[in-house]
């Protein structure tokens, strides 16, 4: 049977194809040119990933142009910078001010996914029940309030992994089977898929994981996961006395 570590392959998959947030240079009609300056600065720091630099300069934005249109978005990036460079105390409290002003929605809705993100990540770090509990609490706040941001499909997915880490496996299928309708056509996709299957082949739901996986194969055959897939089946198949189809 393929091993645990192989369905934790679909996540780092997953969570590689939602990398952090680029900061773009918004068009903000509240905004001033010297605002627009810096934050363009600021930007070109945050998109080469030189963090610490770019820590300065959103502070630097904040203490200068605190009540500019622009603000409540140059303190979501802060708070990815103070995560890139180990301040996850300071990125908490940062992504929650942002929430608590609630005066820009896209703001706040990526300032929830970074938030629940974070924790996830945090989580992972512990590997203990009661943190997958924490991040599935974040990661369903995001799902939530999300809509049609796109951060709700990477939000879903994750939330189902912290749901099934915590031990709460039938509400973790619930949460990936609603992926498969609310995220069709997300690149996320064929994880979900197979995340799903061999969840469902582990609670003992094997007709549902045998569907599940059937379709993992048939829409996405050249998937890095497909091979681990055809193993699951293979193991389904003689675990149902269908000795032809585990061949």
């Amino acid at each position: 049977m393929p091993t645990e570590f192989m369905r934790r392959r679909a996540l780092a998959i997953a969570l590689f194809v939602a990398p952090l947030a680029t900061a773009l240079v918004a068009a903000e009609p509240s905004s001033t040119a010297a605002a627009r300056s810096a934050y363009a600065a600021a930007v070109a720091l945050h998109n080469r990933e030189v963090w610490d630099l770019a820590t300065d300069e959103w502070r630097s934005f904040l203490e200068t142009h605190p009540r500019d249109g622009l603000a409540p978005k140059a303190r979501v990036y802060l708070g990815i910078c103070q995560m890139k460079t180990g301040g996850w105390p300071a990125a908490v409290e940062t992504f929650r001010d942002v929430i608590k002003a609630g005066t820009d929605p896209e703001a706040v809705a990526l300032a929830r996914w970074e938030l629940a993100r974070g924790t996830f990540a945090a989580a992972q770090a512990e590997a203990r029940p009661e943190a997958f509990r924490a991040a599935a609490d974040r990661l369903r706040e995001a799902v939530s309030a999300g809509g049609a941001q796109p951060q709700a499909a990477a939000a879903t997915q994750l939330l189902g992994e912290a749901l099934w880490q915590s031990g709460q496996k039938p509400e973790a299928l619930d949460a990936w089977r609603g992926f498969l309708t609310a995220h069709a056509d997300s690149p996320l996709l064929p994880n979900v898929l197979y995340a799903l299957g061999v969840a469902e082949a582990e609670v003992g739901a094997e007709a549902e994981a045998m569907r599940t996986l059937a379709r993992f194969a048939q829409e996405f055959p050249t998937h890095p996961l497909a091979a681990d897939g055809a193993l699951w089946r293979a193991d389904l198949a003689v675990r149902s006395g269908d000795l032809a189809g585990a061949e």
